[in-house]
Formats: C-alpha cells, sequence, structure tokens
C-alpha cells in the first residue's frame, strides 16, 4: 500500500494502521517496582526484567532519571549521564530478551549519603523496530513517515535513604479539609485511608493513597464530618493516623 502524505486521507491511514497493526505486546514483567537502597553499605542492587512471551524477542531501552521536586506540580525527570558524578550507575541501557528469559539490569549507588532522600525513576520501555512505508521513486522517506511502536515504560522508583531516615507525618484538619505534611527528610507513604459517616458507619469511603515526601503537603477533602483514619508507612514500620 502506498501512503501520499500529501493527501487528506494520510492522517486516517495511519491512524487504521496503528489500529489494525499487529499489537505489540511489551511482555515486560519487572520482579520488583520500589528499590530501596536500606543499608548505608549498600551499594548495590539489581532487577530482573523478563520476557513472558513464549514466541516474540523483547527489545527494551532502560532509561535512568534523578527526580527532582518530587511530589510537587514542579517535578522533573532529569537524565542521568553514563558516569560516576550521576550518582546513580545503570547498567545495561538496552537489554534482549529471548522468549521466556529475563536479564539482570544492575543499579549501582555512586554517590555519598545525603541529609535527605534521594529519588530516581527508571524507565523499561518496549520497542519494536521502525515500520516504514512504502515510498515512491526518487522519495526521501521522512520521519514522518516512519512508525517506531513503542510501548508504554514501565518503571522502578529507586530510593537512596539518608544516613538517619525519618519520616515525620503531621497533619492539621479545619472542617473536612485535612493537611499532611512531611518535616522530616524521608518519606511516608498513606494508605489504608478510610472515613465513615457519623449517621450510618457502614457507610464507608475509601480514602486515596499517596506517597508525601520531605517538604511536601497532602491536601484531602473529606466526605464526612466525622473522623477519619490512616495508616502511614514509614522507613521502618507502620503507624496508624486517626484524625479527630
Amino acid at each position: 500500500m502506498r501512503i501520499n502524505p500529501n493527501t487528506m486521507g494520510y492522517s486516517f491511514a495511519i491512524s487504521l494502521i496503528l489500529l489494525f497493526a499487529p499489537t505489540v505486546h511489551a511482555g515486560v514483567v519487572l520482579n520488583r517496582a520500589i528499590v530501596i537502597f536500606d543499608d548505608s553499605d549498600q551499594a548495590r542492587q539489581d532487577v530482573i526484567v523478563s520476557n513472558d512471551s513464549d514466541s516474540d524477542r523483547l527489545f527494551v531501552s532502560v532509561t535512568p532519571f534523578l527526580v527532582m521536586n518530587p511530589g510537587t506540580e514542579e517535578r522533573e525527570l532529569a537524565p542521568l549521564s553514563i558516569d560516576e558524578d550521576a550518582g546513580l550507575l545503570v547498567t545495561p541501557n538496552k537489554l534482549l530478551i529471548e522468549p521466556s528469559g529475563s536479564a539482570i539490569v544492575r543499579m549501582l549507588n555512586m554517590a555519598e549519603p545525603d541529609i535527605n532522600e534521594v529519588y530516581y525513576r527508571i524507565n523499561f520501555t518496549p520497542i519494536q523496530k521502525p515500520i516504514e512505508f512504502e515510498r515512491q521513486e526518487g522519495e526521501e522517506l521522512e520521519q514522518s513517515q516512519m512508525l517506531v511502536s513503542i510501548a508504554l515504560a514501565y518503571q522502578a522508583l529507586v530510593i537512596v535513604p539518608p544516613l538517619e531516615p525519618k519520616a515525620l507525618p503531621r497533619f492539621t484538619r479545619t472542617g473536612k479539609t485535612v493537611v499532611f505534611t512531611n518535616p522530616g527528610n524521608s518519606f511516608y507513604l498513606l494508605r489504608d485511608g478510610v472515613q465513615c459517616s457519623p449517621d450510618d458507619q457502614d457507610d464507608c469511603v475509601d480514602l486515596t493513597s499517596k506517597r508525601v515526601y520531605p517538604g511536601n503537603e497532602y491536601v484531602v477533602e473529606l466526605p464526612f464530618d466525622g473522623p477519619a483514619q490512616y495508616v502511614a508507612r514509614v522507613f521502618d514500620g507502620s503507624k496508624v493516623i486517626s484524625v479527630p
């Protein structure tokens, strides 16, 4: 099939190709989604990447990022360089995994412990070779005439705690509004939140889980006027938080 990019049907044709082309089954399975260097002497962690297809090879691009301003609207992912100054060395950056096979991605913590927690994101992106449209004789193939099938990236969160991690769940409440803060140097995870109606204890609402990073706040609008409850997971355990 020849597709002329100068015709109005070009975009529609691309849509049809994307719709009816063979689906790229990502097949990516990570053995862990959160990696914590939980010992100051521990410099290495591994993630096992598996191909759950029994017939297709899996090509995966591995890209590490430093998470800046985590949990805020100013959050950014800064690509890491491949040197000792990067803080985290991730290798290899490309994988070819045979059907039903697996590969190891190794992470080396190159930085000295900070007074605050450091966060990284590792993207594992399945990639298929580009698909080229048939071109007319003498035509140059433009980038817009190529399709690279890229599945959504699978991510692993990497956490490098400070020497003395301390998460400090704090909150204030005004009416139905609760503001959680964290003046500590390590994140905590609010989970298993629930609030029941003061008029009917069988009418309960699950509250959204949220990771609260150091220096951040999280605002919750409660459905009822009565008390609520969360479980806060911190570095060394969990604690129940009752919101009167």
